[in-house]
């Protein structure tokens, strides 16, 4: 008897598993496309953001395939959906590894990066700021090869600089700045 009341405990703790297992969070890879960077410059009213999207795959955090997508919108929501819109596939932003500012506007850009971050995206505050210097935030992204948000995470990283989205919360505006096409350096 007490084997059949184990068994039955077993049988429905594995039940209980397979039930709950359906009900995840999941990300279809299919439906996704990733967000290495964004870069955010202003042309009149409206903003001009360019993503650097890469494809997922199973195997690697980032995947092999990177595109450059461009939208427009008065508002960076309005701008990720734009760019959702033109790809057919959902944005994830979150896995953004840099977020650059044009050198034009660039205290209008702020207020509006603020505006985001407070509205909808508390959780990701830490997300590297850099401005760039004399030249429009895009650029960076332009050219073919690596992904280059993460390459500028990681020099930053290693730099020791740490302007975040956070920081910018609090009042900091960013010290780092950012020139070059397809390549980059950073200045701080």
């Amino acid at each position: 008897m007490e084997k059949i009341i184990r068994y039955i405990c077993m049988g429905a703790l594995i039940l209980a598993a397979i039930i709950a297992s359906l009900f995840l969070p999941r990300r279809e890879l299919q439906t996704i496309a990733q967000v290495g960077g964004i870069a955010i410059d202003s042309k009149g009213e409206k903003m001009n953001v360019t993503f650097e999207v890469f494809e997922p795959s199973v195997d690697q955090p980032y995947g092999k395939e990177r595109s450059i997508v461009k939208t427009m919108g008065k508002t960076l929501e309005e701008c990720i959906e734009n760019a959702s819109s033109s790809i057919g596939k959902e944005l994830y932003v979150d896995d953004a590894a840099v977020l650059i500012i044009g050198d034009k506007d660039a205290d209008d850009l702020l207020q509006e990066i603020k505006r985001y971050y407070r509205e909808y995206k508390q959780d990701h505050i830490d997300l590297l700021l850099i401005k760039a210097q004399n030249q429009t935030a895009a650029e960076i992204f332009e050219g073919e090869g690596k992904i280059l948000s993460t390459e500028i995470a990681k020099s930053m990283r290693l730099m020791g600089k740490s302007s975040t989205i956070k920081n910018l919360l609090n009042g900091v505006e960013p010290d780092v700045f950012i020139k070059g096409v397809g390549e980059y350096e950073i200045i701080s």
